[in-house]
């Protein structure tokens, strides 16, 4: 299981054809499967997020945007889950985003 695996397995609402391996079935990128690309990166990133691995949810959120740039609703899902990474990495907050990470490695060996 690898980074990009673990919050599709330990989400059961994603279904498999938006897998990592989907995301690599979807090379080269071309016009023609940017909205599958895009669609694959948003539902990564929201596993991501509820797993509470707010950095790789917002990078997914990222590639996303730079596929559909002009969606409203990305731009705004974006920007709280930049909101909740700055907030995150205040001092008074990094100790328990470190423990967080802690029981998310001790969980998964990640």
């Amino acid at each position: 299981i690898d980074v990009y695996d673990l919050p599709l397995r330990l989400n059961g609402k994603i279904p498999a054809p938006y897998s990592p391996q989907a995301l690599e079935l979807l090379t080269p990128p071309v016009a023609d499967n940017a909205g599958a690309r895009m669609k694959a990166h948003v539902r990564r990133a929201t596993a991501f997020c509820e797993l509470e691995l707010y950095v790789e949810g917002l990078q997914d959120c990222q590639a996303a945007l730079k596929i559909d740039p002009d969606n409203n609703a990305l731009q705004a899902d974006t920007q709280k889950i930049r909101a909740i990474v700055q907030k995150l990495q205040k001092p008074e907050n990094l100790k328990e985003a470190l423990q967080h990470r802690h029981r998310l490695h001790r969980h998964t060996g990640l």
